[in-house]
């Protein structure tokens, strides 16, 4: 994109400045101004056309807000122009070159590329403080590589104090080893408050055995931990194996292969390549032998049958020289025969004069008709003054009756026209009338603005819902206040968030509830599981039975009742005793089961506690979800009370806050309505008075002021038009008499020059009768006839002349022709007697042929033996290639290894043969090293060994398959924990626990923000890093260069550029590069005014390289030459030129050497100097 033109229209301290910025493809344009001449106000125009004029804007101290502009010409990368104008507003600020309509600013994003203001401001421009930002920065980062070409890519001087911001705003929040930083604070609080907390709810038993569950659930996972990573580690080896069997396979049929081909030579890469380039010379070189040989013999044989006649070539300057004036003495006799025919017609013509002019004479008697030719000038002047005289005298009369016309006409019209009247009075009263003139305007204005927006607003209080009445009567709702609405949102958003969550809770304990019952369920459907109140049912049963048998044996009785409720059905001794029996078996049986079925009977105890646990959370959840849900109810019912004094059923505190905004706004734009009603109607009193003072004043004058409007402005037009009339009037009535006088004037000169035309005419006749006697005229003859007899007279004596003159011609012809016939006569003697007899003009022809063609055998023969020279050098030259190729082939096969250079290809496939197994080897080798985990080689060869490889599949299955079932142990294990700690932090403590419970969540929320806030600024600060890592790794390569060349041409070779290195702690800098190479010196030891040219030549880089991949932007640059030296001033000067071949480049300065220096280093064609001026 290129800016064409900028029309600072109405902008800062300028009026319809405009800057042509066409000339030139791209362009260095150089903009002067001395300070106070506008020239800040110039630099911001060129972004603020493109990005708009802020809201608050310091260029309005001479245009109002309202009547600012900035227009401007744009011309895109393909050509397209855009004509803009840009106001000051708020929207529709970018409108067409004409000022009439909007223009879509996608119309200039598009032309623009879509580069953001930022972007252009920061890429596309540079000023003074930059540069120094730019110097001081890269000084302070000691050169870091990746840092200075960012910030000189992205036009940020400020990066190395952004990033230490970002390290320092991080560090004040939190450092690890610190104790008195906010979040190393928070944290102590909340370990402290804990810790309280844990002390406080558990102090018995009960923490204590859920400790110790928690401890050995933990050692356990640890162990299952140690054996999956020894198993994963299998595993991996068994891979690595199974990876690597096909390479030892590939890798030990190489290593055979290559057996036989030990004696192979192995031949440099090129070797092919050579011996194909040798035998290809060799064989152009025999051939180029052959050709020069057979053309050698060819070229001797046409120099035998050439014969060149050296008496013809020794006169072969006069032969030339004849057959040269054969062209003239040709022309000459046809020129005789045209002459003889001129002279004749010339003759004729003259006698037909003669007789024309009745005179009876010969050619040679014409001479005693001459006149003199002060004769001849006296008769012409005497015509000359006739015409003027006779023009003279016509002319005069017909002025001076147009001038009575004109007179008499001018009088009548005088008479015709009103006289004028006084109209000061009208006019100062116009004068004062005219300052409200525009009041009555703004009026209008106003009172049609007040209008519509008193209009906008009803339409607005028609469209609310939930309230209707009048817009007084909403200045007087009682509304409540905005942190009043913000409380109860909080307080109902806390209210429902806790019911939201009580019931997922509830709905999540609910499930788990199911899952537990249906594992439960399941274990039972398998087989009901024993537990240990089983096994003591049974085993009192049995006691129960024993005791019975023991009283039948001691007393030998049984108590019906035990006895019928240990055997209902059971009659005599033999029942009760294989009663007893069972009741054994079975309280051994389940005492077995339950050793046998460990795991299972575990897992129900677990399951069965995790019951009784999931009922009693539970209730707890159901007891506080309808606690919350009263609380919510309670909330929400305040929340419609504060409503109730509106009469209205509120929305959402959300909707309600909108719609709370929207009634102050409407009330506060009610409230702005009035107070401009009451201005706009002090306002129309003054207009009021004014027009009728006027109305008076037109009254006075006897005027009719029916039909006209009675507004101010209508009486003002009025008023003028009468003044104009008026006036118009007064100043025709003086043009007329101004115009009467200087006619009469005229008139009265006309009358006198007119009397004074007629005495000159009456001394001009006298004069003409004397002059025209010795022409046989009368005094009556008109100059005319005159001029024609002296124009014959004339004639004639030419003709006459012409005649002498050809007739003289005519014998020098023949003279000529004598001459030459016997020059060519003697020089046919002399070199070819045999054309004497021939006429001359074909006696030159044929000795000229002769002379061609003894020229074109002496040329042959020079160039056959020219051509026999260089054939000789070339048979020569082929040789000695045939003979340094065929050394060379034979040094190849000594190489090589075999006699003759035909065997050479064989010999070059076996090494290359030999190289590809070699390779190949080495290749497997490579692979089997990294597939050997340190061991080396052998070490997996061995471990190859060892291994049955149809085996590995089997192994690998099943070490994956005991990982499953590990990993699946570990994490019922991590859930058991899981389970644990919960149990454990959702224990109920004491009043102080739930007190300590709400200081931690209150430093936890803390704490949130502050972490929130410190992870911003670590990975604001990472992100930074790892992007101008990248950006390094993109752009160090195209960037440095072109910069390094830049920098040694900023500082006049004192520098031959820069380059990367690495500091002490291995970091790649940026040093410079001293003159000679010999020295390198880091930021750090360069001067101020060095750093800033090194950071100039990083930005122009960049740039260069952007403008490698994008369209092209204008760069603007403003006065950052300010610290440089002429030589460097110039130098960058140069810079920017060459920058200008690419894109634009605007240069703004207020000092007029810059100016000269520009002169002096850049060429015109690319110079544009431009001075601002206000």
């Amino acid at each position: 994109m290129k800016i064409l033109q900028l029309n600072l229209i109405a902008f800062g301290p300028f009026t319809n400045e405009i800057l042509d910025l066409s000339r030139g493809q791209e362009g260095l344009h150089i903009i002067y101004g001395l300070n106070e001449a506008g020239k800040s106000s110039a630099l911001r125009a060129f972004r603020q056309l493109l990005y708009g004029i802020p809201e608050r804007s310091s260029d309005d101290f001479r245009h109002p807000y309202g009547k600012m502009r900035i227009a401007g010409v744009l011309q895109g990368n393909d050509g397209s122009r855009l004509e803009l104008v840009r106001r000051k507003g708020r929207v529709n600020t970018l409108r067409t070159g004409d000022d009439r309509e909007p223009l879509d600013e996608a119309v200039l994003a598009d032309l623009l590329g879509h580069v953001d203001g930022d972007v252009f401001a920061t890429m596309f421009g540079i000023d003074h403080s930059d540069l120094i930002r730019g110097g001081e920065a890269l000084m302070q980062g000691g050169g870091e590589l990746g840092q200075a070409l960012f910030s000189a890519g992205a036009g940020i001087a400020d990066l190395q104090k952004i990033r230490e911001a970002l390290n320092s705003e991080a560090e004040a929040l939190f450092t690890p080893a610190a104790s008195k930083k906010p979040i190393n604070e928070t944290l102590k609080a909340i370990q402290t408050l804990q810790k309280q907390v844990r002390d406080i709810q558990l102090p018995g038993r009960e923490w204590e055995r859920r400790c110790e569950a928690l401890q050995q659930a933990a050692r356990h996972r640890d162990e299952i931990v140690r054996t999956l990573e020894k198993k994963a580690s299998e595993r991996h080896r068994l891979g690595r194996i199974r990876e690597a069997l096909p390479l030892a396979s590939r890798r030990a049929a190489f290593m055979k292969e290559c057996e036989s081909y030990t004696d192979a030579v192995i031949l440099p890469d090129d070797f092919g390549e050579r011996r194909r380039e040798l035998i290809a010379d060799l064989r152009i070189a025999e051939t180029a032998r052959d050709r020069s040989a057979r053309t050698l013999e060819a070229i001797n044989r046409s120099m035998q049958g050439l014969t060149v006649s050296h008496r013809i070539l020794e006169a072969a300057d006069r032969i030339e020289q004849a057959h040269r004036e054969l062209g003239s003495f040709q022309k000459a006799q046809s020129d005789r025969i045209q002459l003889e025919t001129r002279r004749q017609v010339l003759h004729e013509e003259a006698m037909e004069i003669l007789s024309g002019l009745g005179k009876d004479l010969t050619l040679d008697e014409v001479e005693r008709l001459r006149l003199k030719k002060s004769e001849i000038i006296r008769i012409q002047r005497l015509g000359a003054q006739y015409e003027r005289l006779t023009t003279r005298r016509q002319t005069g009369r017909e002025d001076l009756e147009k001038l009575t016309r004109q007179i008499d006409l001018l009088t009548s019209k005088l008479e015709a026209m009103p006289e004028a009247r006084a109209m000061d009075d009208i006019k100062s009263m116009l004068a004062r009338a005219v300052k409200y003139e525009a009041l009555e305007e703004q009026y209008a204005m106003e009172e049609a603005d007040i209008q519509r927006s008193l209009a906008g607003l009803e339409a607005s209080l028609n469209k609310q819902t939930l309230w209707s009445g009048t817009l007084e009567a909403q200045a007087d709702l009682p509304l409540p206040a905005m942190e009043t609405i913000d409380r109860m949102e909080a307080d109902l958003q806390f209210a429902e968030n806790r019911a939201a969550r009580l019931r997922a809770d509830l709905e999540a304990s609910d499930a788990l509830a199911v899952d537990i019952e249906g594992q439960i369920r399941e274990l039972e459907l398998e087989r009901e599981v024993p537990t240990e109140e089983h096994l003591l049912a049974a085993r009192n049963h049995r006691d129960t039975g024993w005791g019975l048998i023991r009283n039948l044996l001691e007393t030998g009785k049984r108590p019906k009742e035990a006895t019928d409720a240990f055997l209902p059905a059971s009659k005599g001794r033999e029942a009760l005793v294989d009663a007893y029996e069972k009741a054994v078996q079975t309280a051994d049986e389940i005492s077995d089961r339950l050793r046998r079925e460990a795991d299972r009977v575990a897992k129900k105890a677990k399951l069965l506690a995790e019951r009784e646990t999931r009922e009693r959370n539970r209730k707890r959840l159901s007891d506080n979800l309808t606690e919350a849900e009263n609380a919510l109810t309670k909330t929400l019912n305040a929340w419609k009370d504060m409503w109730s004094p509106l009469g209205i059923s509120p929305l959402s505190p959300r909707e309600m806050r909108a719609w709370v905004q929207n009634r102050r706004a409407m009330c506060e734009k009610y409230s702005d309505i009035q107070n401009r009603t009451r201005k706009a109607a002090i306002l129309q009193a003054r207009i009021d008075q004014e027009r009728k003072a006027l109305g008076q004043a037109l009254a006075a004058v006897s005027e009719r002021m029916e039909g006209i409007t009675k507004t101010l402005t209508a009486l003002i037009q009025r008023g003028r038009r009468l003044v104009d009339q008026n006036d118009s009037i007064r100043g025709k009535r003086e043009a007329l008499l101004r115009d009467i006088e200087q006619r009469t004037s005229r008139k009265k000169e006309m009358e006198s020059r007119i009397e004074q035309i007629q005495k000159e005419f009456s001394r001009w006749e006298i004069q003409w009768a004397e002059a025209v006697r010795p022409l046989g005229l009368g005094s009556n003859a008109l100059p005319e006839e005159a001029n024609a007899i002296i124009e014959d007279l004339k004639d004639l004596f030419e003709k006459r002349k012409d005649t002498e003159i050809l007739g003289t011609r005519i014998k020098g012809i023949d003279r000529d022709a004598a001459i030459f016939s016997q020059k060519v006569m003697h020089l046919a003697r002399y070199v070819a007697p045999e054309l004497q007899g021939l006429p001359v003009e074909q006696a030159v022809t044929e000795l000229n042929g002769a002379l061609t063609r003894a020229r074109s055998a002496l040329s042959e023969h020079r160039a056959l033996k020219k051509q026999q020279q260089e054939e000789a050098r070339r048979l020569k030259e082929a040789e000695a290639s045939i003979a340094d190729i065929r050394s060379r082939l034979d040094a190849m096969c000594e190489e090589a290894g075999c006699p003759d250079y035909a065997n050479l290809k064989d010999a070059e496939e076996r090494s290359m043969a030999r190289r590809r197994l070699e390779a190949g080897v080495k290749d497997m080798e490579e692979h089997l090293l990294r597939l050997s985990a340190g061991s080396g080689i052998d070490g997996l060869l061995k471990e190859i060994e060892q291994v049955d490889p149809d085996g590995i599949d089997a192994q690998t299955a099943r070490l994956s398959e005991e990982m499953e079932a590990l990993e699946t142990e570990r994490s019922r294990l991590d859930q058991t924990i899981g389970e644990v700690k919960n149990e454990l932090s959702r224990m109920d403590g004491s009043s102080r626990a739930a007190d300590l419970a709400g200081e931690t969540q209150t430093l936890m929320a803390g704490l949130e923000a502050q972490i929130l806030a410190y992870a911003r600024l670590r990975l604001a600060s990472i992100a930074l890093s790892r992007f101008i890592e990248r950006y390094r790794e993109a752009h160090q390569a195209p960037v440095l260069k072109q910069a390094s060349r830049l920098f040694s041409q900023l500082t006049l070779g004192s520098f031959d550029g820069i380059r990367a290195d690495l500091d002490t702690r291995g970091h790649p800098v940026l040093v410079g590069v001293r003159s000679g190479g010999k020295e390198l010196v880091g930021v750090h030891g360069m001067s101020d005014g060095t750093a800033d040219q090194l950071y100039l030549a990083l930005r122009l880089a960049s740039l260069q390289t952007y403008l490698d991949h994008n369209p092209a932007m204008p760069f603007i640059v403003d006065d950052i030459m300010i610290k440089f030296d002429d030589g460097r001033t110039a130098a960058a000067l140069q810079v920017l030129a060459d920058l200008s071949k690419r894109t634009q480049v605007i240069v703004f300065t207020h000092h007029r050497h810059l100016m000269d220096l520009a002169d002096a280093a850049i060429d015109p064609s690319l110079l544009f100097k431009h001075t601002l001026q206000h």
